[in-house]
């Protein structure tokens, strides 16, 4: 949620604060007054109305993908329309930094000289995989592959929603 709220679009729900009160957590997000895409929904939508609800969808997540956070959940329960008609991206609570292609290297690098012992095995905590794996997140019909097999995911997952999104 700290990630997401440095990550500011005009499409992405703004964060305002991320804290913990007595043990729980808590986020202050923007006020808006509008309907999700899903209660939108009375049946089918026109291809280029829907395609201009979804290009600003496009651009956020494009900007999200930018700080290196992926969605995981992205859903037409989750798109809102204001009543002014903005499109904003709801619900990141179950985001995730992915790691870049040179994160990747640099962190098995890391963990081969961590395996050899020319680092400490405490270096290798400052290098914890971005991406949780091993956890089946997000909501099934607009889940990718990786997420159902529980893998680490990138900014593809949220491509492949946006596709189910589309179909």
């Amino acid at each position: 949620a700290r990630a997401t709220a440095q990550c500011t679009h005009e499409n992405i729900v703004t964060i305002y604060e991320v804290g913990e009160h007595d043990g729980l957590p808590y986020m202050v997000l923007e006020y808006l007054e509008g309907k999700t895409l899903l209660e939108m929904f009375e049946g089918p939508m026109p291809v280029r109305q829907f395609a201009e609800i979804m290009l600003p969808i496009m651009r956020a997540l494009e900007r999200a993908h930018e700080y290196h956070i992926v969605h995981r959940d992205l859903k037409a329960s989750n798109i809102f329309i204001t009543t002014r008609g903005q499109v904003k991206i709801l619900d990141f609570g179950v985001a995730r930094m992915f790691e870049t292609p040179e994160q990747t290297v640099e962190r098995i690098a890391l963990s081969a000289l961590i395996r050899e012992g020319q680092l400490p095995d405490a270096a290798e905590s400052s290098q914890d995989t971005l991406t949780q794996s091993g956890t089946l997140v997000g909501t099934l019909p607009y889940m990718s592959p990786e997420q159902w097999a529980a893998s680490e995911v990138d900014d593809r997952s949220d491509i492949w929603a946006v596709g189910i999104l589309f179909w």
